[in-house]
């Protein structure tokens, strides 16, 4: 156990795409707490350039998604950490997969609540 942490701790590939997913999702639960204000009225959820609004739901909906980039964060972090021993490649894979999805993500939410305001 000592040696996993040793080795995950050591590797700056390993902790540099883990602290820009940390980064990510932490931006993105900044960007949504200062925007979003609480209403009774449901709110746009996806746009579609053909049909326009195509998904409507309550504004908490909004949090579904950089929740999920957490989790997948979170999930790749142990997988990464378990197989740091055997297989230290897959372990950068995993953790800069996650780094990517919760910068993808938070891109999203820039662009979703730019529109809101």
């Amino acid at each position: 156990m000592r040696e996993r942490f040793r080795r995950f701790t050591q590797d700056r590939f390993l902790l540099l795409p883990f602290f820009f997913g940390l980064f990510g999702n932490a931006a993105t639960f900044a960007v949504l707490f200062t925007t979003l204000i609480p209403t009774e009225q449901p709110v746009p959820l996806h746009y579609n350039i053909y049909f326009g609004i195509d998904a409507i739901g309550p504004w908490y909906a909004y949090y579904y998604l950089p929740a999920g980039s957490v989790a997948l964060l979170i999930f790749n972090c142990i997988l990464a950490f378990w197989v740091v021993r055997s297989d230290r490649m897959l372990s950068r894979i995993l953790l800069g997969t996650a780094a990517i999805i919760a910068l993808l993500i938070l891109i999203t939410t820039i662009v979703i609540t730019r529109n809101l305001l």
